[in-house]
């Protein structure tokens, strides 16, 4: 539940008086201020919860620090409006998300999910994936998120990797085997539709934590209709040539209290983002970049951005196309791009 601080809508009233006497009245006559909406004025019920939970967390023996080290994501994974914590505590082969909702007040565990630190995540299906590459074989699961419990929907097996070695072709779908054309079509009922991987979107610097709770699920509120109708409108002509794969997020890259549109042309190695900013209620590309399967690193402190390959060293910062040189990399990065899928639904929604 979100609570907006009337102080910061803007909202005042204003009392006029109309005579004096027996029979006159007294009239309350609400008008609009032009104050600016701040994300940090407003207010949601998970965000102390998640907070007290995250820090717990920075000061258990699991946390890992440095590059690879742990990180998390606040995301609506079960559709219901509020948004989950994920804790991802590294990026190793066998790590899984720990993945908690909030229930009552707290912060309740619905278990683990994933490896390398993230999960996949399909909205138009409502499920979460998890997706084991072993050295002859592939493991896929596809899981929902029912009554407080993650369950399993799907469970595929193929040993593709396997063939060049001369071994047997065999493919599973919930421990039996299909054919090729059977095991297809029922992974296509998920794979068919846009999918984006989370649990790795922000660091836990004190920074990048404050941004995470108290600003990234705000802009909603912050934006005007005007700036939501421009951006809604970027999106809308990229999508007309898009690929299948390709998302898009909203972020503040440079602190201003505005949040950028970044457009992720896709997941694939050579993909780009292009980043567009507001000049009051217009939006126009500011930079393109670059990144690491479609997502860029913003560092909410230096005021820069990058990409999370190790091979590309450029580091640039908003409104200028001058290398940023000298940069050291802080603890209070988030990793954007790819946060929403690019449909009209999802669209809809980000800007509601």
């Amino acid at each position: 539940m979100k609570y907006a601080m009337l102080a910061a809508a803007g909202m005042a009233a204003a009392i006029v008086m109309t005579g004096c006497g027996s029979g006159n009245t007294t009239v309350s006559k609400i008008e609009p201020t032009t104050e600016k909406i701040t994300p940090e004025s407003i207010v949601f019920d998970w965000q102390k919860v998640y907070e007290a939970k995250l820090n717990e967390f920075r000061n258990s023996a699991d946390y890992k620090d440095g590059n690879g080290g742990s990180m998390f994501d606040i995301i609506d994974i079960t559709g219901d409006g509020s948004p989950e914590l994920i804790i991802s505590p590294s990026s190793e082969l066998e790590t899984p998300c720990r993945i908690y909702t909030l229930t009552g007040g707290s912060a309740d565990s619905l278990g683990e999910n994933g490896a390398n630190g993230i999960m996949g995540f399909y909205p138009e299906k409502s499920v979460i994936s998890f997706t084991y590459n072993g050295k002859n074989f592939d493991i896929i699961e596809f899981k929902a998120i029912e009554d407080g419990e993650i369950i399993s929907k799907d469970k595929f097996y193929n040993n593709l990797n396997a063939m060049s070695s001369g071994g047997r072709l065999t493919y599973e779908v919930n421990n039996e085997e299909v054919t090729s054309s059977e095991y297809d079509t029922a992974i296509k009922v998920y794979t068919s539709t846009p999918c984006i991987n989370v649990g790795r979107r922000y660091s836990f610097g004190a920074n990048s934590l404050k941004y995470a709770l108290y600003c990234s699920e705000s802009w909603g509120a912050v934006l005007t209709d005007a700036q939501k109708e421009q951006y809604k409108k970027i999106l809308a002509e990229k999508k007309q040539s898009a690929e299948s794969d390709a998302a898009f997020d909203i972020a503040d890259m440079n602190g201003d209290n505005v949040p950028e549109l970044i457009f992720s042309e896709g997941a694939f190695d050579t993909a780009e983002c292009s980043i567009y900013s507001l000049n009051a209620d217009t939006a126009a590309e500011a930079a393109s970049c670059m990144t690491f399967n479609g997502t860029i690193y913003c560092d909410i402190d230096k005021k820069v951005y990058f990409s999370p390959d190790p091979g590309q060293s450029d580091v640039f910062a908003l409104g200028s196309t001058e290398k940023v040189t000298g940069y050291s990399r802080t603890d209070n990065v988030i990793d954007c791009g790819r946060r929403y899928v690019l449909t009209d639904e999802v669209i809809q929604k980000a800007f509601r």
